[in-house]
């Protein structure tokens, strides 16, 4: 992940970056008062979630002096080491500095104004993430450990309709309606959550779910799937009178759904970024984002379906291939993420990284369980064991020569990297159990279905090995890195996980659970994508 430096933010004259209630003079730094009786890990989170109150200030300086001493009562009071006080005080006083600016932004380009927007919570999430992850004082509660499991939860829940049995259109196509609208109840509103939650967190930092934009979404997704999904059924059956189904109507219908409501995410913006000069080429940015992450996806899908019975020299097309799709794909994603955010941040580096991050964990999972050699398995789980490494040492360095917002950018992405490659191989492999053993395993590719492109696995055991495999040493490169960042710099990857789950983790959640359930829907047999190219159902 690229890194740049950070930008300072500002404010309009009615705006309070800090604090939630007066001072005595009228100045708005309730929160640092707060924070000489809960101490700087809580201070920190507090200012985010009262980054955006309404209020005035009448004079930055006091409010500045207030900080200054408020921090310095802080750190006295924990009796922490003096070089380390100072280190705390210095960086938390440089993060008040960026806060405390004022302007108007009156006039200004889109550009302009999601930087001022989006830099106060930008600055404090990157200042507050190194600050914690060497707090001693901080704390984990048991909503930390339920935390990281809402996305695979919310996977499992979605695709628990599966286990409703499905006719399979070649055999019944008089029921080629029934797939149709599984995906209008079910993959519809997933990934309406998925893109809402994902575009306001990038364009404007929002991280919660806009409700009135999801329904809109869904609204919109569903009906372009649905009426997409039957013209393309009556121009082929009744206007052309061939015979059913239609090859890839799943695919496409479901692709033109899928731009519908990408491009819906335009809509719902907030009036006074809708009213900002260059808007359609922020719009035009976002979409060209989650465009090169289908790619992304594609890559992936396309190991599956190129390379699958491919047995001598796979690991060059299946890996070496796949390694360099994968780095194109997600610089291309992260790059025009940030030109839509309208700078180069934390945020507009952390959401798209986790989606990349998502999609890679689960599609290698998949590739390697299903029909990777041992040559290619060895060679992705090495790539990725070695690159984490890599990371982790960076980021050591970084620290070292005292540039600590590059060296936040490789600790995040190791983070995310290496917890996303335990937690989500983990839920691909509850995940598939469940469908293994339902009525429409033998509509899934790569599972049981012997069709077209697709063999079936000889059995279970095969996936369950390979996926605790690729689990074993992902999981080591994340003790070994946890551990030398301890060691070295007392940096607690436990904390930094903990942190960006409780401040992204909705956004986190709505990701996993849509990439869970499209992995399994572009695997179905259902949307008749016979790559082969043969359609041996129609009449020759």
């Amino acid at each position: 992940m690229g890194a740049c430096e950070m930008k300072p933010c500002s404010f309009t004259e009615n705006e309070a970056p800090i604090g939630s209630s007066s001072s005595p003079d009228g100045h708005r730094c309730g929160d640092l008062e707060m924070a000489k009786a809960e101490g700087v890990h809580a201070h920190i989170p507090t200012i985010m979630r009262n980054s955006q109150a309404k209020g005035s200030i009448t004079s930055q300086a006091s409010c500045h002096e207030m900080a200054s001493s408020s921090m310095r009562q802080v750190v006295t009071d924990q009796s922490q080491p003096e070089d380390a006080s100072q280190t705390r005080v210095s960086r938390v006083e440089e993060l008040l500095s960026k806060t405390l600016s004022l302007t108007d932004d009156k006039g200004l380009s889109v550009r302009e104004f999601q930087s001022r927007r989006l830099a106060n919570h930008s600055n404090v999430s990157s200042t507050a993430l190194l600050l914690l992850a060497t707090d001693p004082l901080f704390r984990t509660s048991w909503m930390d450990f339920l935390l990281p499991m809402a996305g695979p939860v919310g996977g499992l829940l979605s695709l628990m309709a599966w286990l409703v049995p499905l006719h399979h259109p070649l055999q019944h196509p008089e029921d080629w309606w029934e797939c149709m609208l599984r995906c209008a109840i079910v993959w519809t509103p997933n990934e309406a959550t998925f893109l809402t939650m994902t575009s306001a967190a990038m364009l404007w930092g929002e991280t919660r779910v806009p409700l009135k934009a999801w329904i809109s979404t869904w609204a919109i997704g569903a009906v372009a799937l649905s009426a997409s999904w039957s013209l393309l059924y009556g121009i082929w059956t009744l206007g052309l009178g061939l015979a059913g189904p239609v090859p890839f109507i799943g695919v496409f219908a479901g692709y033109l759904g899928s731009c519908a409501m990408v491009s819906a995410q335009g809509l719902f913006l907030p009036p006074q970024l809708r009213q900002q000069q260059g808007i359609r080429r922020t719009v035009l940015d976002l979409v060209l984002s989650l465009v090169f992450w289908i790619c992304l996806q594609f890559s992936y899908n396309g190991a599956l379906t190129i390379t699958g019975k491919m047995t001598d020299y796979q690991w060059l097309p299946g890996g070496l291939g796949l390694l360099l799709l994968r780095e194109i794909c997600s610089c291309l994603v992260r790059r025009y993420a940030c030109r839509a955010a309208g700078q180069d941040d934390f945020v507009a580096r952390i959401i798209p990284s986790h989606l990349v991050s998502c999609t890679s964990a689960l599609g290698v999972a998949i590739f390697m369980g299903s029909s990777a050699t041992n040559e290619t398995t060895w060679l992705l789980l090495l790539a990725d064991f070695a690159t984490n490494l890599y990371l982790c040492h960076k980021a050591s360095r970084l620290l070292d020569s005292g540039e600590n917002e590059k060296a936040l950018d490789a600790l995040v992405t190791m983070v995310l990297n290496e917890s996303l490659e335990v937690l989500l191989p983990l839920a691909f492999l509850a995940s598939f159990c469940m469908l293994w053993h339902s009525p429409n395993a033998e509509h899934f590719g790569n599972l049981k279905a012997d069709i077209w492109h697709y063999k079936p696995l000889m059995d279970e055991n095969t996936m369950i090995i390979s996926t605790l495999r690729m689990i074993v040493v992902d999981a080591t490169s994340l003790l070994l890195s946890s551990a030398y960042l301890w060691k070295k710099h007392k940096i607690s990857t436990w904390q930094m996980f903990i942190f960006l789950q409780r401040n992204y983790g909705g956004v986190f959640a709505a990701q996993q659970s849509f990439l869970m359930e499209n992995w399994y829907c572009l695997l179905s047999t259902l949307c008749v994508a016979d790559m082969t190219f043969q359609f041996s159902w129609l009449p020759r």
